[in-house]
């Protein structure tokens, strides 16, 4: 009798081919591991393009930080795109909103910086020092920006010579400014030629409306009819009237136009940067 051959179980099974059992959480990754590789991708694309554009940042108010690409500023405004805007319209922002502007390439910062020209003719300007002992300054605006003004006035060469003059400019920081009053000087013409047309328009059609002709005269009092003075000037037509009555309250309207065109404008300051900084955008909107 052939005794049998007896194999261990184990050993059976070394026989066959050993597979790696990879756990169920490996598995989930492998099949995701394609889709993450192209959500990465896309991010640096992303963020690379957007890298490019963000050439320089501005800091409003000391809170918001925006990617901008700034492309022109002056001393009272910067104009941007925005960076994250593919075809971003233009934006105007008062320099007074800004806290900070970065800019990741100065040298092409400095070319963009371009200096506004100031016109301050149009603006008749009062300034009262916070010393008691200095007049009150009256003249023309010949500069602003957020620290100091400089106002244009007329002042003597000489003392004692005040036939010799000449125009002054003095700078003023604004701790040293009490008070601002200021009028656009076109505003009082433009409101007195106005007054001056309503008013000659509304007289010329009252006098149409409630004027008749002078009868003429008729000397030596024949058939009734009153004499009268030669001397006097020929009867008026009711238009003639209603021209004259016009001319008067165009005057009147004139007049009445320029002081309420003439009304000025006042600030107080008392030496506070923050007030200052609030009358600057109300006074350089009138240069033009």
């Amino acid at each position: 009798m052939t005794p049998r051959l007896s194999i261990p179980p184990d050993a059976i099974t070394s026989w066959l081919p050993r597979h790696h059992v990879l756990p169920a959480t490996s598995g989930i990754l492998s099949s995701i591991a394609p889709f993450s590789v192209f959500f990465v991708a896309m991010a640096c694309c992303l963020m690379a393009a957007l890298g490019l554009k963000a050439q320089d940042t501005l800091l409003f108010e000391n809170k918001w930080k925006l990617p901008v690409i700034i492309e022109e500023e002056n001393e009272y405004e910067v104009i941007y795109r925005k960076a994250e805007w593919v075809n971003s319209p233009l934006y105007v922002i008062e320099k007074r909103f800004i806290t900070n502007i970065s800019y990741l390439d100065t040298l092409e910062a400095a070319k963009k910086f371009k200096s506004r020209p100031f016109d301050g003719s149009n603006i008749d300007l009062w300034v009262k020092p916070l010393d008691t002992n200095t007049v009150l300054l009256r003249g023309r605006l010949l500069h602003m920006d957020d620290t100091m003004l400089m106002i244009r006035h007329r002042g003597s060469f000489f003392p004692g010579k005040p036939k010799i003059r000449s125009e002054l400019v003095s700078v003023i920081t604004y701790d040293h400014i009490q008070r601002l009053e200021y009028r656009k000087r076109s505003k009082m013409r433009k409101s007195a030629i106005i007054g001056a047309a309503t008013g000659f328009v509304a007289g010329t059609l009252t006098g149409l409306l409630f004027f008749n002709d002078t009868p003429a005269c008729e000397n030596g009092g024949i058939d009734g009819k009153p004499p009268c003075d030669p001397n006097l000037k020929s009867p008026m037509t009711r238009f003639e009237k209603s021209l004259i009555l016009g001319a008067g309250a165009a005057t009147g309207g004139f007049v009445t136009g320029g002081i309420i065109g003439g009304v000025r404008i006042k600030f107080i300051i008392g030496g506070k940067k923050d007030r200052y900084n609030q009358a600057i955008p109300h006074i350089l909107r009138s240069l033009n």
